[in-house]
């Protein structure tokens, strides 16, 4: 019915429908060149990161079909496959905090703190959805439990990063007191993720 609706008018349906509304909408090709549009002016960062996680998302299908081959082709070669599937998912993390610097940036000085933690419970929010959704591919969770530590190893390890996000504590010079303002959102995102990846937590940290 949408789809017959005049573009002015279904703008004005538009602006009274959430993210999640609107990235159904999206999914429709007949109504996706306006929905776009649309997300991009109101919710260009909910858009930037949902594309982001669904190009993670497709390295994982496009590994595990790589991995089906070789298993079938009794070709022993995963351990390349996994490097570059890392060095993938370590550009992903990257790519998402620039979206939330490059966000904060724009904004005076004194609204950078709050910014930063409205953008990372934005992105939280969106990681928890993918994680919790029904077309979820099997074992993703413990893909973006990674990745999620990538994101906090990256802000830990980046002073210019930790910087717009809390200028204060920044100087302190002490990861557990930068990491304090994004704990909650890590712990609680690995909380939401498989606990059968251990020891590749420890590696990383």
């Amino acid at each position: 019915m949408l789809q017959k609706l005049p573009t002015e008018l279904l703008c004005v349906v538009m602006k009274h429908l959430t993210y999640d509304d609107l990235d159904e909408l999206n999914k429709i090709r007949i109504l996706e060149p306006i929905v776009r549009h649309h997300l991009l002016h109101h919710y260009r960062f909910h858009y930037q990161v949902s594309s982001l996680l669904r190009l993670f998302e497709s390295s994982l299908i496009n590994r595990k079909k790589k991995k089906k081959k070789q298993f079938n082709d009794n070709n022993d070669s995963g351990s390349d496959h996994d490097d570059v599937h890392e060095d993938r998912r370590e550009d992903i993390a990257n790519q998402l905090l620039e979206l939330i610097c490059h966000a904060v940036e724009k904004c005076p000085k004194h609204e950078h703190r709050s910014k930063f933690s409205d953008l990372l419970n934005i992105l939280e929010a969106r990681v928890v959805k993918r994680i919790l959704a029904y077309d979820m591919i099997p074992q993703a969770e413990n893909d973006y439990a990674l990745l999620c530590l990538d994101i906090r190893y990256k802000y830990l390890h980046s002073p210019s990063i930790r910087v717009l996000h809390d200028p204060v504590s920044s100087l302190r010079w002490k990861d557990w007191m930068i990491g304090i303002s994004i704990k909650k959102w890590e712990y609680w995102t690995l909380y939401i993720c498989s606990r059968n990846i251990e020891d590749e937590v420890q590696n990383i940290l």
